[in-house]
């Protein structure tokens, strides 16, 4: 297995050959570094806009979920103080129906809430006290016209 593996002798005119070649080569290395570079640097650049976008996308869930909670938060307060006011001015209406069944004594020796009697029951006792448009009045506003009667 000989074979010649000498390189042939170089000529005058092959070194500034060679050196023209290296030169290409060296340019052609260069420049593809450089496109290479130039797209890594964009690819870089659109991921750092990708990731600022969803950075403000989470920004703005949070901010829309923040004022949800809060808007909930504010709508159950309001309910709750809603809720507590019918509860204290069913507490009144009681306590008032109590005194006034107390001040009626005989007169109405039913103890129970108007609330807790019929419409015909509510409406007996508007004809007792002699209130007007009796006949025209549904239950809860036998109660008030009762209630106001005192």
């Amino acid at each position: 297995m000989s074979q010649n593996t000498q390189k042939p002798k170089a000529t005058k005119s092959e070194p500034g050959t060679v050196r023209r070649a290296t030169d290409l080569a060296l340019d052609v290395a260069i420049g593809g570094a450089a496109l290479a570079v130039d797209k890594a640097v964009d690819l870089a650049e659109r991921a750092v806009d990708r990731a600022g976008e969803a950075i403000r996308h989470g920004e703005e869930q949070l901010e829309r979920a923040s004022k949800q909670a809060r808007d909930k938060a504010t709508e159950v307060k309001d309910r709750a103080k809603e809720q507590a006011r019918e509860a204290k001015q069913q507490a009144k209406e009681q306590v008032s129906d109590v005194k006034h069944q107390a001040k009626a004594g005989l007169q109405d020796p039913d103890h129970r809430s108007y609330e807790d009697r019929t419409k015909d029951e509510l409406y007996t006792l508007a004809a007792e006290r002699d209130i007007a448009s009796r006949s025209s009045m549904n239950k809860s506003e036998l109660i008030d016209a009762l209630r106001a009667e005192r």
